[in-house]
């Protein structure tokens, strides 16, 4: 199957660059299952505030708790003016970090750079996964999740043609997420609300939560001409708990 055969025209103002104004005003497609429906009901439109009355008692609904770093920063390359983008993937056991940067090729093994707080860190190897480059970032120091939340910015997708803002820090994350890794927001329950989980655990209805970070597959094309020759980047579940609503 070619992969052109996915192609298709969206309109840039189709794609919305901004949430809604309140978390869960939100519209929601559903698709009817019943195979002897006519077609003109196949497609129903709702509003999340409905989603209550179309999930079963005695379900269960399982939602992913990992949240996105703030994995998005940006550095002077030493000994030049040039300010750099780096996107930051995952920690290797030796301390570095798995990054991509902008312009890749013009960023080798040796080269240094400096972030807004003074900290130094410098490319110690470059490696090619799936025809996309990324290059290992060791620092003089240790950082942490809290370097992170002092200085990264959202790392928003894409398609998003702005820059991130103060209220992307809330609203680019699920409202239960706790577990930092994901470089992209498992966007399937941005539209969750405290009050319509509560009211699921008011119907009966079972959750249970697992740890599966988002990683690349988010920002990168697809390049092969037959998509079943495209790999994607793999994620990891790290953890899955079930709670018992009583």
């Amino acid at each position: 199957m070619k992969t052109s055969d996915f192609y298709f025209n969206l309109p840039e103002d189709c794609i919305a660059q901004y949430p809604s104004k309140i978390r869960g005003d939100d519209r929601l497609l559903v698709l009817n299952r019943d195979k002897d429906i006519d077609d003109s009901a196949l497609f129903v439109h709702k509003k999340m505030s409905d989603f209550l009355s179309l999930v079963d008692e005695n379900s269960l609904l399982v939602f992913n708790n990992s949240r996105v770093r703030k994995s998005r920063l940006f550095a002077k390359k030493i000994n030049s003016s040039q300010t750099v983008e780096f996107l930051f993937i995952h920690q290797y056991g030796d301390g570095s970090w798995k990054v991509m940067v902008r312009n890749a090729k013009k960023h080798k093994p040796g080269h240094g750079y400096v972030f807004s707080d003074g900290t130094e860190a410098k490319i110690i190897e470059r490696e090619s996964d799936r025809g996309t480059e990324f290059r290992s970032l060791l620092f003089d120091v240790a950082v942490d999740e809290a370097w992170f939340e002092r200085l990264g910015h959202v790392p928003l997708p894409p398609y998003i043609k702005r820059e991130d803002a103060l209220f992307d820090e809330n609203r680019y994350q699920n409202i239960y997420a706790s577990e930092v890794g994901s470089s992209a927001c498992p966007t399937a329950g941005l539209h969750f609300t405290p009050d319509i989980l509560e009211a699921l655990k008011n119907k009966g209805i079972d959750t249970a939560f697992l740890t599966l970070h988002v990683g690349l597959g988010t920002f990168l094309p697809v390049r092969s001409e037959k998509i079943e020759e495209h790999t994607m980047h793999e994620e990891v579940i790290l953890s899955v708990k079930r709670r018992q609503i009583k």
